[in-house]
């Protein structure tokens, strides 16, 4: 009888984990959609630290890059990089989907670690993988 116990502990740990994972994979975003907005998100983020104006300009969206020319968006995100330093390390992350009225958004929240402090980069996308909008915090 004490041996039972001994079993269903532990199998109550591992199926309540396993009940937890599925809670957090529950917005019905894929594993390849995941991987694709993470390379594509961490893709943007490497090219800003490089300097690539021009490669985060074409990972806009269209409308985005109506909005926006890469001289404007290099006269925004320049100060911030500098006041932030060199870029160190991807602390992690986090991947969302919103779903609205006729589309839906993936949220991609990135921390990063630079050289004097950190920064969390909030990057939307579109359904066809296109930057939407950014938030640097």
């Amino acid at each position: 009888m004490k041996k039972k116990r001994y079993f269903v502990v532990p199998a109550a740990l591992v199926l309540l984990g396993g009940l937890y994972i599925i809670s957090k994979q529950s917005d019905g975003l894929l594993t390849s959609e995941r991987i694709e907005i993470a390379m594509r998100s961490k893709n943007f983020v490497h090219n800003l630290n490089r300097g690539d104006f021009d490669a985060c300009y074409n990972s806009l969206s269209p409308d985005m890059q109506d909005k926006t020319g890469i001289e404007r968006l290099h006269a925004l995100l320049d100060p911030i990089l500098g006041f932030l330093g060199k870029f160190e390390e991807f602390r992690g992350g986090n991947i969302s989907r919103e779903r609205h009225k006729d589309t839906s958004t993936y949220v991609c929240n990135l921390k990063c670690d630079y050289e004097n402090g950190r920064a969390i980069f909030t990057i939307i996308l579109d359904e066809k993988m296109n930057i939407v909008n950014l938030y640097i915090k």
